[in-house]
């Protein structure tokens, strides 16, 4: 009698096999809901963060042009610089010293070219390197590109558009990759 009452006590207590069962696919099926969802806020937040970046490579270079009247050399190249290519001197430009991660003094003549009044434009933060050395969007592209409007018109030719703005900036998606297309203009 008193190992039955025990026995009685003992089932009262526990879960069945199937309450188990039921607990574990509602959370499943929860999960599978949730998942996606937490992606697309990933993405989101990397999109806005790289968007932030660029609106802080467009303000150091607006400070840069009204101290020098002029931008750095290398926008004047090319219409379109790709900071793959130009990573360093950009770098050296905005930030008034050497590249990351040793930071070393620009020799003068690079002083002379980027930046004589070794001002500080922009302070770059190591997570906005790759391992080698290159600047990178959020999601970890290096093909960056800026386009400044060196003619003073007002008026920037982007991928065959026509955008109304000084400075833009875009990281382009290859193909095949896990980036997006980010643009500073939209």
């Amino acid at each position: 009698m008193i190992f039955r009452a025990w026995e009685k006590i003992k089932r009262e207590n526990a879960f069945t096999l199937i309450e188990v069962l039921c607990v574990i696919g509602i959370v499943g099926i929860l999960m599978g809901l949730l998942l996606p969802t937490m992606g697309m806020v990933r993405k989101s937040s990397l999109r806005t963060q790289t968007k932030a970046q660029f609106y802080q490579y467009i303000f150091a270079l607006e400070k840069y042009f009204h101290e020098y009247g002029q931008y750095p050399w290398f926008f004047y190249d090319k219409d379109e610089v790709n900071l793959t290519a130009y990573s360093a001197d950009f770098v050296k430009a905005l930030s008034g010293h050497g590249v990351y991660p040793e930071y070393k003094d620009m020799t003068a003549r690079e002083r002379q070219k980027l930046n004589p009044k070794g001002i500080v434009f922009y302070h770059f933060d190591r997570t906005e390197f790759n391992d080698q050395g290159l600047i990178v969007d959020a999601f970890g592209n290096s093909d960056i590109c800026i386009i400044a409007d060196t003619q003073q018109l007002g008026l920037l030719k982007i991928k065959d558009k026509k955008v109304a703005a000084k400075i833009g900036i875009y990281s382009r998606n290859k193909e095949g990759e896990k980036y997006e297309d980010i643009e500073s203009w939209r």
